[in-house]
């Protein structure tokens, strides 16, 4: 038992005693696992020795860092036998010991995961984030949207650094062994790896690039410095009409020259729904794939096959849950997902006010009218075109969401016909069934592994880290600090933001260390 007398307590007797918690949540901070100890014993050891108890732990609950690799590659060839479908790509560097290699980069993506993407939007995400384990790299993810609007995750990739050669190794093993879909959606922020990667990618297919609009506006607004132009950046992006851009966009004109000169710089079309063409299926970011690095946040400090292991196990949980879900919303005499219904629903209580013409039956040609709205900003009182047989609305709602917006359902109505049948098939129930049907098999446990026609791998010493506590999470950015909500510190002195006491300008000049303002 631990008493207050071990102040030289061994750090294996710690170790012993943090295991099976360690275990549980390897994210656990150091200062939690202190306090336990002390609830349990009424002693606290210091914050390193107890940051050192838990790495052994890790090791002991997860395998050694360097003996992982090595068991890697049979995990791997487990779970691709057990999954029929499933894709794993290596690149490795030829050791100066036969048989052997250092790892530099693994790509898997599940066969369940691939078979089912074929039913959701043709429409991906692109994210990379940092591991900060005993070596360095980067986890590359790729994720889409189902019918329902929840993260599909896809594909993943553990590479070296985040490059122009690993962004483009990446998107090439997509396009090879995820998909054969020739017009594809991507987006993405503006990392340079990336732009250039897709750059390429785009020119051997007819892929669409777009820009994670969050990311726009937000390094929009570290280059201008306007809160309140940000948030119109925002809201232009996020205009489906051209004319209802082109009002807020005039605006940022009118209000600052930079800010203009600075949007003038990148594509339209890459940014905004009014000029996104319909391939972006309304998605403006790359939201679903950073909340998925949040759920592998716990296993980023952990060894490269517990991370492996974390994406299948969650991979098969969502298919468990989510494709019950969508079997019971069937029997229950739902034909589509409950994010396109509330969409068709908000929508469909628009159509009572609108006022529909005839122009053409053979052209399935329509126009409605839209009374005066004095709660919008935009007042109402318009007319749209609707062209049934082209699947378009001058509003480019239908055309952005595929999901028939008010004009159409109200055209529909007049023609006594059900605007569910213009709803893109993604949205319906049936292909949600069919994006979580295929099965995944669980992996026979490790003393069945078979040894994989493989060299043995070791890890890259390059990129070991040095001693000491690496760091466990990301320095925040301009969206995290969530301006637009959250203010800035404070300088103690002049109360003015951007600058702290030390470098506050009002300090006195000559020397002083008395803090007082001139």
């Amino acid at each position: 038992m631990l008493t207050q007398d071990h102040e030289q307590l061994d750090i294996h007797i710690i170790e012993k005693e943090l295991r099976d918690i360690v275990k549980d949540d390897p994210n656990i901070r150091i200062s939690s696992l202190q306090q336990s100890l002390y609830n349990k014993y009424e002693y606290q050891p210091s914050y390193f020795k107890v940051w050192e108890a838990k790495q052994k732990a890790i090791v002991r609950a997860f395998s050694d860092w360097d003996k992982s690799y090595q068991l890697l590659s049979k995990r791997l060839k487990a779970l691709t036998n057990s999954n029929p479908g499933s894709r794993v790509i290596w690149r490795t560097v030829p050791a100066t010991v036969p048989g052997c290699a250092i790892f530099e980069r693994v790509f898997w993506a599940f066969g369940p995961s691939i078979e089912g993407f074929q039913h959701c939007r043709p429409v991906i995400s692109i994210d990379g984030t940092f591991l900060y384990g005993k070596y360095r790299g980067k986890l590359l993810i790729t994720s889409t949207w189902d019918g329902d609007n929840r993260l599909f995750p896809l594909a993943f990739a553990i590479v070296e650094e985040e490059s122009d050669d690993s962004w483009y190794w990446f998107l090439r093993c997509i396009q090879n062994n995820v998909t054969n879909q020739d017009e594809l959606c991507v987006i993405s922020d503006r990392h340079p790896g990336i732009m250039s990667a897709i750059r390429v990618i785009c020119e051997l297919t007819h892929w669409h690039h777009r820009f994670c609009l969050r990311h726009v506006a937000s390094n929009f607004n570290q280059k201008i410095g306007n809160k309140n132009l940000k948030a119109m950046v925002m809201w232009s992006g996020m205009e489906n009409q051209l004319r209802k851009y082109q009002i807020t966009r005039d605006r940022i004109t009118q209000l600052n020259a930079d800010g203009d000169k600075y949007l003038r710089e990148l594509p339209v079309q890459k940014w905004t729904l009014a000029h996104d063409g319909g391939h972006r299926y309304g998605a403006m970011t790359t939201n679903l794939s950073e909340s998925f690095n949040g759920v592998l946040k716990s296993a980023r400090n952990l060894t490269i096959i517990a991370l492996v292991e974390l994406t299948y196990y969650r991979c098969v949980a969502y298919f468990a849950n989510r494709y019950t879900k969508a079997r019971v919303e069937i029997t229950t005499g739902e034909r589509i997902t409950a994010y396109a219904k509330n969409i068709f629903n908000k929508w469909e209580k628009k159509t009572p006010k609108h006022s529909v013409i005839v122009f053409s039956h053979e052209d399935s040609l329509f126009e409605v009218g839209t009374p005066i709205n004095p709660n919008s900003a935009y007042r109402g009182n318009h007319r749209h075109e609707v062209n049934l047989r082209e699947s378009t609305c001058s509003c480019q709602k239908w055309q952005v969401y595929k999901i028939p917006c008010s004009h159409v359902i109200a055209v529909c109505k007049y023609q006594d016909i059900s605007a569910m049948r213009y709803i893109d098939r993604c949205y319906c129930l049936e292909e949600q069934v069919a994006c979580y049907a295929p099965r995944f098999c669980m992996v026979p446990d490790n003393v069945h592994w078979n040894e994989p026609d493989f060299p043995v791998l070791y890890p890259n010493v390059k990129l070991r880290r040095v001693k000491g506590r690496p760091r466990s999470t990301r320095l925040l950015n301009e969206m995290d600090l969530g301006t637009e909500h959250k203010p800035r510190p404070l300088c103690n002195l002049c109360r003015k933001e951007c600058h702290n006491r030390r470098t506050c300008p009002t300090r006195t000049v000559a020397g002083s260390t008395s803090g007082q303002i001139e």
